[in-house]
């Protein structure tokens, strides 16, 4: 009999150590990011493929394989609600084209800049006027809602209508479609659509910029270690050869 008991314990032993071995499976280090795909070349969704594509996209895949991640994974937010999602900690950063700004820092924690841009009007082609705020005064002005465009036009002008549109290239279309006079958005973001497809219909109204943007990285304000981790990486290789490939991939030569 205790033949038999010492022969079942063995057994059981034997099933559970078996079980054990079936779990040797490492689980990925995975860094979630949101993101609102509706902003090239910054990022943007491609429906063929299923992919995420964009600066900002390469750019943070590239931070995450730096830091250890085994994978970046993005999740498309609507962009007003970014922020709010991550103070949730439904998601571990912020990658979208997001300026740094006084309201946004009171809900987030941000990294070094990694690119600068700025403001910029955007008239009818044949439409000839300067890039100032005092061209915006009495006219219809096309925004992104939620964006730092809509947030400059609300505070700093007088415009006659805001004609609030969910990306960039809605509020190209709204002048186009002569919804709007104007609109005001991201100069690279505008440079890349008129290189494009709507150079025929829309131009810069200058090369200078109404209002300068450092654009960041966001992350839970608790997330200290990511924090560090992401400036570490920004501050030792955004200027490696890598880095500035994946810029010209999307802007042209390094400025």
């Amino acid at each position: 009999m205790k033949k038999f008991l010492i022969l079942i314990c063995c057994l059981l032993m034997g099933l559970a150590m078996v079980g054990c071995g079936n779990q040797t499976t490492v689980e990925k280090k995975v860094l979630r990011v949101a993101t609102t795909a509706n902003f090239p070349p910054f990022e943007y969704f491609q429906p063929n493929s299923g992919i995420h594509t964009g600066y900002d996209i390469d750019l943070m895949r590239e931070l995450g394989k730096n830091m250890g991640y085994d994978k970046v994974e993005f999740v498309n937010v609507n962009f007003t609600k970014l922020l709010d999602g991550l103070e949730a900690k439904e998601y571990d950063a912020v990658i979208s084209g997001l300026a740094i700004t006084p309201e946004r820092e009171a809900k987030a924690a941000f990294t070094k800049p990694y690119i600068t841009d700025g403001l910029t009007i955007v008239l009818p082609v044949g439409t000839k006027l300067p890039n100032t705020k005092d061209t915006l005064e009495g006219r219809r002005v096309a925004v992104e809602s939620g964006s730092i465009a809509f947030d400059w036009v609300m505070g700093h002008t007088h415009a006659s209508d805001i004609v609030v549109v969910g990306s960039t290239e809605e509020a190209i279309k709204a002048v186009v479609e002569d919804k709007a006079d104007c609109m005001v958005a991201s100069k690279l973001a505008v440079a890349f659509l008129l290189a494009h497809g709507f150079s025929d219909s829309v131009r810069l109204a200058g090369d200078n910029v109404l209002v300068e943007d450092k654009i960041a990285i966001a992350v839970n304000k608790e997330n200290t270690v990511l924090l560090e981790k992401l400036n570490k990486e920004l501050e030792n290789n955004l200027q490696t050869s890598k880095y500035k490939q994946i810029y010209r991939t999307y802007f042209g030569s390094i400025k």
